[in-house]
C-alpha cells in the first residue's frame, strides 16, 4: 500500500480531485508505520511483532514512500527525516559488500489464509529475486531528499 500511495502522490497531476485524499492517506499510512519502526530503523515480518525477523523488502519500500512524503512536503520538519535516516543506515546491515540482500520475505503472495503465523512461518531469504529493487528504491529517493551520505554507525 505505502508504494501505491507513494507512486500516486508522485503521478497523479496537482489539479486531480482526489489528490489531496491519495497524500492525506499517504501520511496516515506512514504514521501508523513509524509507530513500527525498531530502534535500527527497520520493520518486521509481522510489523506489530517486535520479535519478528527483521524484514528488508518490506522496509525498503516504506523508506521509499516515506521519502515521497518528504520530498512533496507532506511530512515536513526533522522525525520524518530522521526516521529515513535511521531506516537507510538499517538497511545496510543488511546489504552485503558484494551486493547480497539480506532478511527478504520470498514472493508468497500470502501464504495459506494469510494469518500472521502464516507468515512468521515463511522463513528469510538471501537475494530473493525481489529483494533488491526496495533498496534502490530507497536509497534513490533518500538522494532525491538530499540525503547524500549514510554510514553504519
Amino acid at each position: 500500500a505505502a508504494i501505491a500511495l507513494a507512486e500516486l502522490a508522485i503521478g497523479l497531476p496537482a489539479e486531480h480531485p482526489r489528490r489531496s485524499e491519495v497524500e492525506a492517506a499517504l501520511v496516515r499510512l506512514l504514521g501508523g508505520c513509524l509507530r513500527c519502526q525498531d530502534a535500527l530503523g527497520m520493520w518486521h515480518q509481522e510489523m506489530a511483532d517486535p520479535e519478528a525477523w527483521v524484514e528488508t523488502s518490506g522496509t525498503g519500500l516504506i523508506l521509499f514512500a516515506l521519502g515521497v512524503a518528504i520530498e512533496r512536503g507532506l511530512m515536513p520538519g526533522t522525525e520524518a527525516r530522521a526516521a529515513l535516516e535511521l531506516g537507510l543506515r538499517g538497511m545496510l546491515r543488511y546489504i552485503a559488500f558484494n551486493g547480497s540482500v539480506h532478511h527478504t520475505c520470498m514472493g508468497c503472495l500470502s501464504p495459506g489464509k494469510g494469518t500472521p503465523a502464516e507468515y512468521l512461518a515463511k522463513r528469510h531469504a538471501v537475494d530473493d529475486p525481489h529483494s533488491f529493487g526496495p533498496p534502490v528504491l530507497a536509497f534513490t529517493q533518500a538522494a532525491q531528499c538530499g540525503i547524500t551520505h549514510i554510514s553504519v554507525e
